[in-house]
């Protein structure tokens, strides 16, 4: 948008309306110029540009701008499954990617991982799925001071860790005199400011959905109900198609944004495919990484998401709003990445 009296829609957006938010300037023209001396597009005769060029092409302007005009962003946020590790694994042994999460640390950068696994406040499911990066800052002997800027936030935005004595994580406190949720209700859409009543109306929602889906689509699967999140997930052995995912992804946006006459359900959401399942989340990566922002006073421009999943039915779509973003496809773009 261009800031006058009037703002004016730029030309892009006017070509692609559903563009994000661009938070630096891209220099797309270097970057296209450098990924093509490399595998020479321009000179194929047949083959046009795949949207997983353009992909590398954005995410190599990404990494450009932040490292020429600001000497690399101070908060690098991770999604966990299929950017840190393996969809549905956990992070056991992968020491190139551990060593540049570790150096990111020495080197004074805020690490978190904003997940919509969602174990309430039980450490030990948390630690389990990164058993193998906590091994590694044990081996390497990380500092007190280091290890503090490593934080863990589950359920998109709903559980606040941080990494310290003995290479534990440990719940940030919430509430009272520098809690998390009380220094960040100032942001309209903060796990502060929701009350139980919208929670439980949005779910009650989502579980209805899931289960009419379910039985109109005749999916071997059941319907798993947690505090802050409804999933469809499939029986043991069992699989559920993706193009049924998805749908159940698409009837529950639908569903959730004709609430209260059409403006949505008050509070925010994420309605996601998680590749075997498929859930409705309170709250969204929007909020988890924007909270983080707040509490640890670091702006916009020096943030960077990295994650898989920026389709509309993905969960870290709703990052781009409030982060530079890196869009992978599994934890060896991540390592390439960083």
């Amino acid at each position: 948008m261009s800031e006058q009296n009037n703002q004016q829609v730029s030309r892009l957006q006017q070509l692609v309306p559903t563009i994000g938010m661009f938070h630096t300037h891209l220099p797309l023209r270097r970057a296209f110029e450098v990924y093509n001396e490399k595998h020479k597009l321009t000179k194929r005769q047949h083959i046009q540009i795949s949207f997983n060029e353009i992909r590398h092409i954005l995410n190599l302007a990404q990494i450009m701008a932040l490292r020429k005009n600001l000497n690399g962003p101070r908060l690098i946020t991770f999604d966990g499954d299929q950017t840190l590790y393996a969809d549905g694994a956990n992070f056991d042994s992968n020491p190139r990617l551990a060593n540049y999460l570790y150096l990111l640390l020495r080197h004074g950068v805020s690490v978190a991982v904003v997940t919509a696994a969602g174990y309430e406040y039980n450490v030990e499911k948390y630690e389990y799925r990164l058993s193998g990066l906590l091994h590694f800052f044990r081996q390497r002997g990380l500092s007190n001071a280091e290890c503090a800027r490593f934080y863990l936030f589950g359920g998109e935005c709903n559980y606040l860790f941080q990494l310290g004595h003995g290479y534990r994580l440990q719940p940030v406190k919430e509430y009272g005199p520098g809690g998390w949720i009380t220094s960040t209700s100032f942001i309209k859409e903060s796990p502060g400011n929701w009350s139980e009543a919208h929670i439980n109306t949005v779910l009650d929602l989502a579980e209805s959905n899931a289960n009419e889906t379910l039985k109109e689509l005749n999916l071997r699967g059941r319907i798993v109900r947690k505090r802050r999140s409804v999933g469809l997930c499939p029986n043991h052995g069992q699989e559920i198609p993706r193009e049924s995912l998805d749908e159940l992804v698409l009837r529950s946006h639908e569903k959730l944004n004709r609430m209260n006459e059409g403006t949505g359900p008050g509070i925010p959401y994420c309605a996601f495919n998680g590749g075997t399942d498929a859930w409705v989340d309170v709250g969204n990566k929007r909020v988890g990484v924007q909270v983080l922002q707040s509490y640890l006073g670091i702006p916009v421009q020096e943030t960077l998401h990295i994650g898989d999943q920026f389709l509309n039915t993905g969960n870290d779509y709703a990052a781009r709003d409030v982060s530079c973003c890196v869009w992978i496809i599994s934890p060896q773009e991540t390592t390439y990445i960083l």
